[in-house]
This record gives structure tokens, C-alpha cells and sequence, in this order.
């Protein structure tokens, strides 16, 4: 391949870019004639592979290509000063080690934790796993690539109780000493439909005494 460069017409052509120093060295101790160097800036990631969804990673010619390097590509062009985001370090690292654990216990395919700050909404950590250095984003397998936070699909299912016990909560209607207690309200359900009656109550007391409220499903 190298020779094949070499043997353009073109006065020009790049050997390789964004060599090391080590590299560098190496070249000019062979003593070739017409082979020099350029000066190029290069974006470098010091944390690696924290963060790395959010963050992004750009091209050869420090193009965005992912995350915050592409979404604000405009704005870190056009402006120098450095693009503050609400990421804690500190948190993003405490996720992403629970979630590795997590992830490595179940052997599961992959994993995701967000924390956000309820009192602003701020995202304080965003971690996808398996994750990736963007320094070396070209030699990341396609299912590191992928940001589970943002791009997966997921079915919600029983998270949705989370938010039914703070509606609840934010209506006055239970406390958080609010005891729930199952009570038939029917004979046994048949294989078409069925009903129950959810008796609000502290847990001590006799029969889950009222307030109450009823619910009827019908399954299919």
C-alpha cells in the first residue's frame, strides 16, 4: 500500500496521520529524504472510556462524528471557550462500575444507568455498556458504538408502577407508611376476566380498613 502511494504523480500525500512521538522519532533516524512532518491539532479524551457516549469522538480531520461533538459541532467551532456539561465525574463513575458489576453478574448482554438531579432536571451521569475508548474509536466492535441510553428501545412494564406510587403520594392519597393489602373480590377469576380490590391501610391494621379504592381488568 505504501508503495502504492508512492507512486502517484501527486507532489503531495499523506503517510499517516497523527503519528506518535515515538513514530516520529523513529521516521527521522531513518534519514529518508523528502518524507516531513505537520503540525496538527487533535482532540484527545484524558477519561477515555468514561463518558464516552455523551462525550462522542471525532473524525481524522476532528469532525464531530458522535454525542456532544456532533450535536455542538457548530457551537465548539465558533466558539473557543469550553462547552460546560452537568456530567459528575464522580457519579458517572460510581454508575458505570455498578452497572459493569451488574452486568458481569447476570451476563447479560449489555446495561444502562441514568441519574438525573430531581431538583433540576440536570443528567449527572449516562452510562451504556459495553462502552468504548474514543480515542480509538475505529477499532470499537459496532455493539460498543451503541448508545442504549438514547437509541434503545425498551418495554417499560412494571416501571410505570413508580409512577402510579408518586401520583398517589403527590395527591395526598397514601403515605409512605401506607401498607397495601390484596383482597379478592370475587371467586376464583376465570380464564376471561378478573377482579380485585386494593384496601389502602397501615399494614397492622385489622383487615386494611378503608380508605379504599377498586380496579377491574379484563384480560384477553
Amino acid at each position: 500500500m505504501l508503495r502504492a502511494k508512492l507512486s502517484t504523480e501527486r507532489r503531495f500525500i499523506w503517510l499517516k496521520r497523527h503519528v506518535t512521538d515515538a513514530e516520529q522519532r523513529a521516521v527521522i533516524h531513518l534519514g529518508l529524504p523528502g518524507i516531513g512532518f505537520r503540525t496538527e491539532l487533535h482532540r484527545v479524551y484524558p477519561q477515555r472510556a468514561l463518558g464516552a457516549h455523551i462525550v462522542g469522538y471525532v473524525g481524522i480531520e476532528n469532525q464531530g462524528l458522535a454525542g456532544i461533538e456532533r450535536s455542538f459541532e457548530a457551537r465548539l467551532l465558533r466558539d473557543p471557550r469550553p462547552l460546560a456539561l452537568t456530567i459528575d465525574l464522580g457519579v458517572q463513575e460510581v454508575v458505570r462500575s455498578e452497572v459493569a458489576a451488574t452486568v458481569a453478574r447476570f451476563k447479560a448482554k449489555g446495561g444502562t444507568g441514568i441519574v438525573l438531579d430531581v431538583a433540576t432536571g440536570e443528567l449527572l451521569a449516562a452510562v451504556s455498556l459495553p462502552d468504548f475508548d474514543p480515542n480509538r474509536y475505529q477499532d470499537a466492535p459496532a455493539d460498543a458504538l451503541f448508545n442504549r441510553v438514547t437509541l434503545g428501545t425498551y418495554e417499560l412494564g412494571s416501571l410505570f408502577k413508580l409512577f402510579t406510587v408518586a401520583m398517589a403520594l403527590d395527591a395526598g392519597a397514601v403515605g409512605l407508611s401506607t401498607g397495601l393489602a390484596y383482597e379478592p373480590a370475587m371467586p376464583a377469576p376465570t380464564s376471561d376476566s378478573f377482579s380485585f380490590r386494593i384496601t389502602v391501610g397501615r399494614p397492622d391494621t385489622p383487615n386494611h380498613a378503608a380508605p379504599s379504592a377498586q380496579s377491574r381488568s379484563t384480560a384477553s
